[in-house]
């Protein structure tokens, strides 16, 4: 194998990690957007205390998404 062929090989697996770290990135952004909306949904939800169930559930979920939210606009 020649040193030009290492190169190009080189090359060609460099963009193809390059590829692959954009693909996460999309992916993580994407996730973190629908953790977004299932946080806001959860604190929307947190709204309706129309809960019969005197359990405590409801607010445990509630500081959870709160909590979630706050991590989300930190990063």
């Amino acid at each position: 194998m020649s040193v030009f062929d290492s190169i190009q090989k080189a090359e060609s697996e460099a963009f193809r990690y390059k590829k692959r770290a954009c693909r996460l990135r999309k992916r993580i952004v994407a996730l973190k957007k629908a953790l977004q909306e299932i946080a806001d949904g959860l604190v929307g939800l947190a709204g309706n205390r129309d809960c019969p169930d005197e359990c405590g559930a409801c607010e445990e979920k509630i500081e959870i998404a709160q909590k979630a939210l706050k991590r989300g606009k930190n990063d």
